[in-house]
């Protein structure tokens, strides 16, 4: 294996590597080279990565002993001495590890090499953390770039082999080939891709369908894929080229799942319009349809014998087909709700499903249908299952991003995968059973190692997505709160997990620490908030009241009370030390979203569903006054330290600074949730578009800059303690801080899942950054000192237009400065907006009844609706927003028809005749009624 792996490994010339530092000065990547691999860096480790970066991580060997005789090849030829190979061989090793997790990050940013390596390697043991000093010490000295350094270790399995990445959509199927070489890969995005196992790179890319593809197969012989696609085609591709060679129709839905019989006659298709359609593999021919399941067939498999087939269904039931009759043998019932996986083991004798009913997993009897082993109440729905090839084994794959390994006769819960950034769609066993592949919502396909998943320890931490995290005021620790009904609190020096507090019965959902750091408060989806002592993680008190989920809670400047807001739409404060509550505040008629503290104690603000603010006394929780302006709910809110302003976010896409004193509007500006306030309050930072935020100015609501960078939408944002740096995580994966005064972008780091809160140190320069997979990482910015560019009133920059933001941009943000809509107006939009609820409606009702009256009642109301909005949409003066208007209507009730009737016929059918009749009426109803209704709406404004 060794001898073949390492034909293609030849020495490099002398001459060829001295050539190497210009010719990556070229291609933008000198850092690898000069600055990592060069023969002035590092003498004991630079070499490998050097290497293999500059040869590219596609080509990078999977064995550990293939990566020492490449390495040793190459530094027999070099002018640095040779490394002893018996005591280098953990470090190749431990390298031949980072880079096959890291491929995915080198193929996109090799500059970050260094980085991407280091926040991997330093958790390993002598020699190679011993190999790393040297460098790191380089890296940190005076005047060096920035970068970033993890303190707490990645949230991911040690069992995870390799990531790949490449999808722009969410993977919903894969497939090993029989000889375990390959992996295709099923996708969103509609491409089917074929990946190879040891190299990582993607061998072959096809596109299946413009809707998606959503399964995949391989044939018994290896040379042929299958994949179903959301048009409701089969479609078979050659492996080795990607030639497609058959297509099956099918009968107008989508198909969902689809499987290969063993011996390669038979080809089987689950799909939304209810059947399994079973078609020859060599003629293409039709040889039955399987009816009999009331909802959408989600998957399907066929026995090791091909005799009979299974499926499962939306319906709740599982059902086997006899394959030579096409007649029903047996119906299996006993999942709650929906089956969303099926799988038949290597015997023929046993099925496991997985169904949407809060995690269950059955394995059941074929010849009896008895259920011989059921998991409940897993609190995941299950995506995807499989047995391994001996039948000992199941894989399941989850909503909480996780993959689950279970022993097949006990159902007992053998290893835990964790590293996937949301949940995982699909999973499968190589033919050895030496490694799993799966696919989910974060797009990539992952490689699992299966000896080392089962002797090895689950990553630590949460289990499940974080919902907040925030730093104690002193900066001694930090705590975070996730769906798993736990709190962590963690040591912000070393990194470590002090505590875990567990004790709620449902999502965790924010948490504060008190100013003293004693203790700690968590709000939950339970109802109730928790006292916790943050020295000994022992819970001091509950607090009930709320009648629904607490969302909000802060603690008071001198740490005396605590205030939490619910959906119950009522805020309470509460005694600290006694838990006793002190006042109800009750006068928002929505849900309340957000809820702050004055700096000096005095007052609260809260924000609302109802899309205003309030004002309250925090002493004898009277009002004090209502913010009214936004024309949507209030999804986020600020103090000024001063307390003089109001910094409020709605779900309109508005900034609001309020004063506090006149409750005025001072400014409104474009930008939207998340934003942060810095804490001299001289700026605010907002989420702008897609990859930007922007820094607006407190003072005259001017915008400063626009930030540049991101390849995905912002969905965190926190300034620096001294506001010299802002530090942004977006949903491209990556972590990014910038310079305040230059708007450069100082350093990346790319996440394993996208972030979900992001928070700074009170007064070093350091953040902590909360991900959706269950992943906590405290990070120290190395290169970037506070307190040297801050930024304060009197010397910030203040540019009248904004340098990095075209023209385009500046209108996008400032389209947001309009004045605050009258009552009138705000009537007027509620009016309109019900006009989306019979669109909703429409096909959920006649789901009832039948397709015909379906599509009748969507036409007419999506007519009547579009007819309604068009009169918002011609009054825009953005040309842009014209045409997002015209598109959004469409498709909201294009994907509403799908869902119910998987008919993309009928459904495209439905919408040009809506949305023809809807121009027609728009001449009819906007001209003769709307003027009626919006004089009574007026009279009802003046009368309120």
């Amino acid at each position: 294996s060794v001898v073949h792996e390492t034909k293609w490994m030849t020495p490099v010339p002398a001459a060829a590597r001295q050539s190497r530092p210009t010719r990556s000065n070229r291609l933008g990547q000198q850092d690898i080279f000069r600055r990592v691999g060069g023969p002035r860096g590092c003498r004991n480790w630079p070499l490998i990565p050097a290497v293999y970066a500059n040869r590219g991580v596609a080509s990078l060997p999977r064995h550990p002993v293939v990566l020492w005789s490449d390495s040793a090849s190459h530094m027999a030829a070099s002018p640095i001495t040779p490394i002893d190979s018996c005591a280098y061989r953990p470090v190749l090793a431990a390298f031949a590890r980072a880079l096959r997790r890291e491929t995915h990050v080198m193929s996109r940013s090799p500059n970050l090499l260094w980085q991407q390596l280091y926040n991997r390697l330093q958790w390993e043991e002598e020699p190679v953390a011993y190999s790393l000093a040297p460098e790191f010490a380089r890296r940190n000295a005076p005047g060096a770039r920035p970068w970033m350094q993890m303190r707490t270790r990645h949230h991911e399995s040690s069992a995870l082999r390799q990531t790949l990445e490449g999808h722009t959509g969410a993977v919903k199927g894969c497939a090993i080939s029989p000889d375990g070489s390959l992996v295709a890969s099923a996708s969103q995005d509609g491409t089917l891709r074929l990946w190879d196992v040891v190299g990582g790179q993607a061998r072959v890319t096809v596109v299946g369908s413009q809707w998606g593809v959503s399964g995949c197969a391989f044939t018994p012989d290896g040379s042929c894929v299958v994949a179903g696609c959301a048009d409701g085609r089969v479609r078979v591709w050659e492996a080795a080229s990607g030639t497609l060679r058959a297509t099956f129709e099918g009968r107008g839905g989508s198909v969902d799942g689809c499987a290969i019989s063993p011996d390669g006659s038979l080809v089987a298709a689950a799909s939304s319009d209810c059947r399994v359609t079973v078609w020859d593999a060599a003629t293409g021919e039709e040889r039955s349809t399987l009816r009999g399941h009331t909802n959408t067939v989600t998957s399907c498999a066929i026995s090791p014998d091909g005799s009979f087939i299974v499926s499962a269904s939306t319906d709740g039931t599982l059902k086997i087909w006899d394959v030579v009759s096409g007649t029903e043998r047996r119906t299996l019932t006993g999942h709650a709700r929906m089956v969303l996986a099926c799988a038949i083991s290597p015997d023929g004798a046993r099925i496991v499903s997985g169904g949407g009913d809060e995690g269950t997993l059955r394995v059941w009897d074929v010849a009896s249908g008895e259920i011989r082993a059921a998991l409940e109440g897993d609190a995941n729905s299950v995506y995807g299952c499989a047995f391994s090839p001996d039948g000992g084994l199941i894989v399941s794959a989850g909503t909480d991003g996780s993959l689950k390994i279970w022993d097949a006769v006990s159902l007992r819960k053998r290893a835990i995968l964790q590293g996937h950034g949301g949940r995982v769609y699909t999973c499968a066993f190589s033919p050895d059973a030496s490694f799993i592949v799966s696919g989910g919502l974060d797009r990539t396909v992952k490689i699992w190692d299966v000896p080392a998943a089962l002797g090895g320890a689950a990553a630590g931490g949460h289990t499940r997505p974080t919902t907040a995290c925030a730093f104690s005021p002193d900066g001694s620790i930090f705590a975070s709160a996730s769906r798993d009904q736990t709190l962590i609190i963690w040591d912000a020096s070393s990194g470590a997990a002090r505590a875990t507090l567990a004790g709620h019965t449902d999502a965790a959902w924010k948490c504060a620490i008190s100013p003293d750091a004693s203790f700690v408060v968590s709000a939950s989806v339970d109802t109730t908030l928790k006292i916790w002592d943050a020295a000994t993680g022992a819970e001091r008190t509950t607090l009930r009241g709320h009648t629904k989920p607490v969302v909000a809670c802060a603690i008071s400047p001198d740490g005396s009370y605590v205030v939490s807001g619910s959906s119950d739409k009522t805020l309470r404060i509460w005694d600290a030390v006694t838990g006793a509550p002190r006042a109800i505040l009750a006068g928002h008629t929505g849900e309340i979203q957000v809820c702050a503290i004055a700096p000096d104690g005095s007052f609260i603000v809260s924000g609302s569903a109802d899309d205003t603010l309030r004002i309250w006394d925090a002493a004898s929780g009277t009002p004090r006054g209502v913010l009214s302006g936004h024309s949507m709910f209030v999804n986020g809110c600020a103090i000024g330290p001063d307390g003089s302003f109001i910094v409020s976010a709605g779900a309109d896409n508005t900034l609001r600074i309020w004063d506090k004193a006149s409750l005025a509007a001072r400014a409104v500006l474009g930008g939207a949730s998340p934003f942060a306030l810095s804490p001299d309050g001289s700026f605010i930072v907002s989420a702008g578009g897609y990859g930007t935020f922007a820094i607006w100015d407190t003072a005259t609501g001017a915008l400063r800059r626009v930030l540049k960078g991101h390849a995905g939408w912002v969905s965190a944002c926190a300034v620096g303690p001294d506001g010299s740096f802002v530090v942004s995580a977006a949903l491209d994966g990556t972590l990014k801080v910038w310079d305040v005064a230059s708007g450069t972008e100082l350093c990346t780091l790319f996440l394993p899942a996208v972030a979900a809160s992001v928070a700074t140190h009170p007064f070093r320069p350091q953040a902590i950054c909360a991900d959706h997979s269950g992943g906590v990482y405290l990070i120290d910015l190395h290169g970037i000192e506070c307190g040297s560019t801050a930024v304060t009133p009197a010397t910030a920059r203040r540019p009248t237009a904004a340098p990095d933001a075209d023209a385009a941009e500046e209108r996008h943000l400032e389209a947001g400065r309009s004045a605050a809509p009258t009552p009138a107006r705000r009537s007027l939009d509620r009016f309109r907006a019900l006009a989306w609820l019979p669109v909703l409606a429409a096909p959920v009702l006649a789901w009832r009844w039948s397709a015909s009256y379906g599509v009748t009642l969507f036409v007419l109301f999506h007519a009547l609706a579009f007819a309604s909005f068009a009169d918002r949409v011609w009054s825009k003066p953005q040309r842009l927003e014209k045409l997002l208007w015209l598109l959004l209507h469409p498709a909201l009730g294009t994907g509403v028809l799908y869902i119910v009737y998987r008919e993309w016929r009928v459904m495209w059918l439905a919408v040009a005749i809506g949305f023809l009749g809807g121009l027609l009426l728009q001449f009819l109803l906007v001209p003769l009624l709307l003027p009626r209704a919006t004089a009574l709406l007026l009279d009802n404004a003046r009368k309120r």
